[in-house]
């Protein structure tokens, strides 16, 4: 023990639990890893980033098929999709959260592919429908998933009305 300052180890050892805390604190406040997926409100693109502790390690822009059609010439207007964080202080261990507003995205996108295939869309019309998409999806985001749905109800309607050699007769 130090006689000519007396209590200066306690000093430096409330510092040194003051700044663990404050560690521990923005650990298990922020997490260590964190996943985040994003689209693009202009193009359709989806947006795949990975972080540990604020820094991004890796980050891939992918391409959906509504981003063939749309314009690529506008500035991106990015928007949170999903978020993924692997708290290591925590009973939970990943926490998810998905945004209520744009968080169908990645399904969207496929089930619109999908009825383009299944319908047999021509390629002007998956633009006509792409774009449209995309402004729904810009102005009332969950709208975007009852307008696929209404797409989905309406080709199947006329594809049982029409006289297709490919439809099958019921038995």
């Amino acid at each position: 023990m130090n006689k000519k300052y007396p209590g200066c180890y306690s000093k430096y050892l409330g510092v040194g639990v003051l700044i663990i805390c404050a560690v521990l604190f923005v650990v298990s406040t922020y997490g260590v890893y964190r996943q985040t997926e994003a689209v693009d409100l202009n193009s359709g693109l989806l947006r795949q980033r990975k972080s540990i502790w604020g820094v991004t390690v890796h980050e891939e822009i992918i391409q959906t098929e509504i981003a063939r059609f749309s314009k690529h010439d506008t500035p991106p207007e990015w928007r949170i999709v999903s978020t993924t964080r692997l708290w290591p202080l925590s009973f939970q261990l990943f926490h998810g959260h998905v945004d209520f507003r744009y968080g169908s995205f990645p399904f969207d996108a496929k089930n619109l592919a999908a009825t383009w295939r299944m319908f047999s869309f021509s390629e002007d019309k998956q633009r006509e429908t792409a774009l449209a998409f995309l402004s729904i999806l810009k102005t009332n985001a969950t709208s975007a998933s009852k307008y696929i749905w209404r797409l989905n109800e309406d080709s199947l309607n006329q594809f049982r009305n029409s006289d297709s050699p490919t439809r099958r007769e019921k038995p």
